[in-house]
């Protein structure tokens, strides 16, 4: 015996009876409207508009797990594992500091960790959170006295610091950073300075008619202002002509010309480092240079 066919129209009058038999409080419907959520529950509707790109259903307390998001959240700063390293650091600089002609190093090596990372904020004193008033309080020293001091710690041996002194062992840091390869920020890396070699003009022997030649010498036989001049790419050889000598004191305190070099050499007048942006004022003070007060008399 044949199936007997449903038209459409009984389909839909059978699913209306059907939906009769489910009462009305658990009856929860979920639909898409356009760019909302159309909830509809007991006979209210309630219109949800979507911002984002996920929807999150909730059904008996359990939650569908969102989609995953390419957000990149900031690293946590563990302030106690900080605040424990900043204590070490300070009972170090205690224990090295009764006998700091023997741990030098040691004891600014420790003054360095804390300004390179910046840990003095971690003290409770307010006047303390600036590095300037943190070194006055716990070294004596202003903060640049102690950045010199923590980067000769941080890469020059106590061997090295005994033999050459912190003045001259600064100055070759500064000619390497600029000259040779730039110093790492962070981290402690002493550096093997015995075939560090500089070359320098210095003057000869007159008699023997070399005025100016030129020299190799190692960091011992190097004077601290040769080594700055190297750095500042100064001229390290005889003074400076008498004739030069009126132009670099009208330009020595001028803002702008701080690398402005004069030198006079068979009867012509060598200029460098003139800024372009500040020429007007460059020939405004060259026509007030009394030069000619220099000549030989």
């Amino acid at each position: 015996m044949a199936a007997k066919k449903v038209t459409p129209a009984k389909k839909i009058r059978a699913t209306k009876v059907a939906a009769k038999k489910v009462p009305a409080k658990k009856n929860l419907l979920v639909s898409l409207s356009g760019k909302n959520l159309l909830v509809s529950l007991s006979g209210k509707k309630l219109l949800v508009p979507l911002p984002g790109k996920n929807l999150l259903v909730s059904l008996a307390g359990k939650k569908a797990a969102p989609k995953a998001t390419t957000t990149k959240t900031p690293p946590k700063v563990n302030v106690d594992s900080a605040q424990a390293r900043y204590d070490a650091l300070l009972s170090a600089m205690r224990v090295h500091g009764v006998h700091e002609s023997r741990s030098w190093d040691a004891y600014w090596e420790a003054v360095d960790e804390v300004l390179s990372g910046r840990l003095y904020l971690l003290s409770p004193k307010p006047e303390e959170h600036l590095a300037d008033g943190w070194c006055l309080a716990h070294t004596k020293q202003g903060a640049d006295a102690c950045r010199r001091n923590a980067l000769v710690a941080r890469f020059c041996s106590p061997d090295d610091e005994r033999r050459f002194g912190v003045s001259k062992l600064f100055s070759v840091l500064r000619y390497i950073d600029k000259k040779v390869s730039p110093l790492p920020e962070r981290g402690a890396l002493k550096l093997k300075l015995d075939t560090l070699r500089f070359t320098l003009v210095r003057k000869g022997n007159s008699s023997a008619g070399s005025p100016r030649s030129e020299v190799s010498v190692g960091i011992e036989d190097a004077t601290v202002k040769e080594i700055d001049a190297l750095a500042n790419d100064r001229a390290t050889g005889p003074k400076p002509s008498p004739l030069a000598l009126p132009f670099e004191r009208a330009f020595k305190k001028v803002r702008g010309f701080e690398e402005s070099r004069f030198s006079v050499r068979d009867g012509q007048l060598t200029v460098r480092n003139i800024p372009l942006a500040h020429l007007k004022t460059f020939m405004k003070l060259m026509r007030g240079v009394d030069w000619e007060a220099a000549l030989p008399k």
